[in-house]
């Protein structure tokens, strides 16, 4: 999945989260452009359990 900004998401860190958890059961990735995140690198993947842990 592609996106340009995480803002574009969801409406908040819920819908964040549960965007997230959802790509990882369908082994899905995730591109954010503005923020340069990309879960098909090992550096940008370390992003999303942080993310996770906000919650």
């Amino acid at each position: 999945m592609a996106a340009c900004s995480v803002d574009r998401l969801g409406r908040g860190l819920q819908d964040l989260v549960g965007l997230l958890n959802e790509l990882q059961a369908l082994n899905c990735n995730l591109y954010l452009h503005q923020q340069a995140i990309d879960t098909t690198t090992p550096n940008s993947a370390g992003h999303i359990p942080a993310v996770r842990r906000l919650r």
